[in-house]
């Protein structure tokens, strides 16, 4: 990032100046948007894609995250256009790398792992978690508890992820919901099982066919279409 930064400055210094990282707001601006052209090099048969970390929030230079950028960059809150793509990225603690005096309060749960994994996607994002090595070069044992968890997860639910994004439908009373264009279906994560038994959907408008728990997909649930 600093690398292509650096030549995107260098790019557009020109001749009859040096080379500098320091930049006026108009310049900025105007140089992250030839860059974002230049980097789009599809044509060329390259695939690369610009995040929105080139400004900084403070004085005397430009604020460009929200503003350029293929995807949308944000840090463990998402106060973002979230139509857009977008990635959070974040440890499993307030820590980047490795923190000895992380407070266990401040760890998500197994549980809040895949909430939060599961939150990101239905809301059009893409969510990284990063691991911050000890000294000894392994991992924290909260860490690797939460990716064995999220890997068990997955490894039933995938689907649910892979490939889907924000469904029609947003954020309902039980939890979340998202949709595989590709294969068609709408998947809704149950975060709390309301005391009825009865899962609700609100806004849908199409007569549902078959509902089936991932978990035991050989034993289909009743499924119906009301009048609220």
């Amino acid at each position: 990032q600093l690398a292509a930064r650096h030549w995107i400055e260098c790019q557009h210094a020109g001749a009859d100046r040096p080379c500098s990282g320091e930049q006026d707001e108009q310049e900025q601006h105007e140089g992250f948007k030839r860059s974002a052209d230049v980097w789009q090099a599809a044509e060329r048969g390259q695939q690369v894609a610009v995040n929105d970390r080139f400004g900084q929030a403070k004085e005397g230079v430009s604020d460009t995250r929200g503003v350029y950028g293929d995807f949308y960059h944000v840090e463990y809150h998402a106060d973002i256009d979230r139509t857009k793509p977008w990635a959070m990225w974040r440890g499993f603690g307030n820590s980047y790398g490795y923190n000895r005096n992380e407070h266990e309060d401040n760890i998500l749960t197994t549980a809040q792992t895949v909430q939060m994994v599961v939150d990101v996607v239905s809301n059009n994002g893409n969510i990284e978690f990063n691991l911050g090595p000890k000294a000894d070069g392994t991992l924290a044992a909260f860490e690797v508890e939460r990716l064995e968890a999220m890997g068990r997860w997955l490894g039933v639910n995938g689907e649910s992820i892979y490939g889907a994004s924000k469904s029609p439908f947003g954020a309902q009373d039980f939890g979340r919901t998202t949709w595989n264009p590709e294969r068609r279906r709408l998947f809704a994560h149950v975060y709390r099982w309301p005391e009825s038994g009865l899962v609700t959907l609100k806004g849908a408008r199409m007569k549902p066919t078959a509902a089936t728990l991932l978990a035991r997909p050989g034993d289909p649930v009743a499924v119906r279409a009301t009048d609220e």
